[in-house]
């Protein structure tokens, strides 16, 4: 009986050995990536650079302004402009555009939690943000979702989306009807 025993623990053990194995190999096959998107953000630099992360079929989700985007080329249009405009730019006190608090792995998800640092934008100061980013990979360690949450000041979300209803309004109001009407 007791060897029974030793060896249904010992078998135990060594299945939640290979498990842990396991997915520490999953871990560092993520982390290499993940550090890469999180250099990138921290320094805004290069954005040519920082969508070789992300798999043509990405779907970008920002909550807080109810936004999605399909496709690695309709995300970078939207961030290129971000990145690369003249009037933003670092504030004096935080060299860095974010701060990156906690990060978790497991499987081929990963989620990162920090701050988004104060900056300038056309010499006003924009204070910072919390944000939390969730990120799934491929199997070939590419980002196909990457969803925002993004604390923005709440006046900012209801401008926001007040203008973007009002261009909805506008785009279906000047529709041409089908001459077979």
């Amino acid at each position: 009986m007791n060897n029974r025993i030793v060896t249904y623990c010992l078998s135990t053990l060594l299945a939640l050995l290979a498990l842990f194995f396991l997915s520490c190999e999953k871990r560092n096959s993520l982390d290499s990536p993940i550090q890469k998107f999180i250099e990138s953000q921290i320094t805004l630099k290069n954005p040519d650079e920082f969508l070789k992360l992300y798999d043509e079929s990405l779907v970008y989700k920002d909550v807080m302004y109810e936004e999605e985007i399909r496709g690695k080329d309709e995300y970078y249009k939207a961030i290129q402009s971000n990145w690369k405009d003249s009037l933003r730019r670092f504030h004096e006190d935080f060299p860095k555009a974010i701060v990156v608090e906690e990060t978790y792995i497991n499987d081929n998800t990963a989620i990162i939690k920090g701050m988004m640092t104060p900056y300038y934008y056309n010499n006003t100061v924009i204070e910072h943000k919390n944000f939390i980013t969730y990120l799934k990979f491929n199997e070939k360690g590419k980002i196909v979702e990457h969803t925002d949450w993004i604390d923005y000041p709440i006046e900012r979300v209801i401008e926001y989306r007040n203008l973007k209803e009002n261009l909805e309004k506008a785009v279906i109001g000047n529709q041409i009807p089908d001459v077979g009407e």
